[in-house]
């Protein structure tokens, strides 16, 4: 974690979860809230904040937590914060221990049919209003699959 600070915000890091594209994922602690968080750190390549492309990359990097913030669903992780420190770009978020994202679902072979999807969207006419999320933003539970 050589270019993770150990304080981002008025979160102490504890330990790197992951890397992805865009950031690195960190187990924090709120000190606050006395919680732990999640800490996904925009990586320093993408957002160096005095050019235009990375005033453009922070803009995309903060969409997503933002549109996650204003939702409430058990398989969404909760947006605690989303804020810039120095010249590092952060959303704060739920914690959840051992959990998988969807992004296995992703890929060609477990894709499920249009049909059977545009049913789902039908079904579910807030998720015309609901901004795009990533897979990472969100988190299998297992009474959601059960409705299935």
């Amino acid at each position: 974690m050589s270019e993770i600070p150990t304080k981002i915000g008025k979160y102490e890091i504890v330990r790197e979860v992951g890397r992805r594209s865009m950031g690195t994922l960190c187990k924090a602690n709120d000190s606050f809230s006395h919680r732990s968080i999640a800490i996904k750190v925009a990586h320093a390549q993408y957002a160096k904040l005095a050019t235009e492309d990375g005033e453009r990359f922070r803009k995309l990097f903060f969409n997503e937590p933002h549109a996650a913030s204003g939702l409430g669903h058990p398989n969404i992780l909760k947006v605690f914060d989303a804020d810039v420190d120095g010249d590092l770009c952060y959303p704060a978020m739920e914690f959840v221990h051992n959990a998988q994202t969807l992004e296995e679902f992703g890929n060609t072979e477990s894709l499920l049919p249009l049909r059977e999807v545009v049913g789902i969207i039908c079904e579910r006419k807030s998720l015309k209003k609901t901004p795009f999320l990533s897979p990472n933003s969100a988190k299998i539970c297992p009474k959601a699959w059960a409705t299935r």
